[in-house]
């Protein structure tokens, strides 16, 4: 959670520290290093001896989903109330940089740069990495601010990756409820490559306008599937791929008609 973050940037957990052999990474402050006062010693380190490596092998082992997770940028927000501690949005193309690249070390062929280092530490097939979070319990408007160019920058290289975010330190209160359709805006970006399925159901009697959309984006419509409901209703399901500014123009089409009842892209 917060050694994501870091007592200070300098401290954040750096995944590029964490592979190559054991013995060569470097030792690195725990962010509760002073968090208690009661400690009379200062002996809480990472030795990163369990690196992202380790970990996306012990979930290979597990059979499980791995889900590493990232710096947007933000140090401690509970430690540092300012602004100077944080990495300026302006000046974030590192910490993008370390994301792709981790995508890259996970899932990339060996004759790329990190996947080359991922066959050298012994597992030449790539761990097929379908998750990555960036950034930890961020607050605020400065954590959509930080999170937006990764969003845009992992959707571009990498479309089907899916990345999660953060309401918020709570479950509830202020800080969920801003950051909740916050997160929500930025998961209904349409950048790059979308794939899904459109839902829509409509009245019966009336599908000419149905008809002349799907015509007229039938490049984006890879199958579709007509079905009489009950109460004279119609459903449609399409499976929809192409580029997110077309499926993004195509979803307006339908909510101008106003003719839909219901009307559901649910994103692959």
């Amino acid at each position: 959670g917060c050694s994501v973050e870091g007592t200070d940037l300098d401290t954040r957990y750096n995944w590029k520290n964490t592979v190559g052999p054991v013995e060569n990474r470097p030792l690195n402050e725990n962010r509760w290093q002073y968090t208690f006062p009661y400690r009379y010693l200062s002996d809480y380190y990472q030795s990163y001896g369990l690196g992202f490596y380790e970990f996306f092998l012990l979930c290979e082992d597990f059979g499980a989903e791995a889900l590493p997770v990232l710096s947007c940028g933000l140090a401690c927000q509970f430690q540092n109330d300012d602004p100077s501690a944080h990495q300026p949005v302006d000046q974030l193309d590192s910490y993008v940089q370390d994301a792709l690249d981790l995508i890259e070390f996970a899932n990339g062929n060996v004759d790329t740069k990190w996947g080359k280092v991922r066959a050298e530490m012994g597992h030449p097939a790539p761990f097929n990495l379908k998750y990555i979070a960036i950034g930890n319990e961020q607050w605020d408007s400065i954590y959509p601010e930080h999170l937006e160019p990764f969003v845009k920058a992992i959707r571009k290289a990498y479309p089907q990756m899916k990345i999660v975010g953060s309401a918020g330190p709570n479950s509830e209160g202020e800080q969920f409820d801003y950051l909740w359709p916050e997160m929500k805006r930025l998961v209904d970006d349409f950048n790059g490559l979308v794939e899904g399925v459109l839902i829509i159901v409509h009245e019966h009697h009336d599908d000419s306008w149905m008809n002349m959309i799907q015509h007229k984006n039938e490049s984006l419509i890879k199958t579709q599937l007509h079905s009489h409901l009950a109460d004279r209703k119609c459903l449609e399901l399409m499976i929809v791929s192409g580029d997110g500014e077309d499926v993004k123009r195509m979803l307006q089409e339908i909510h101008t008609a106003n003719k839909a009842s219901y009307i559901k892209l649910v994103r692959n």
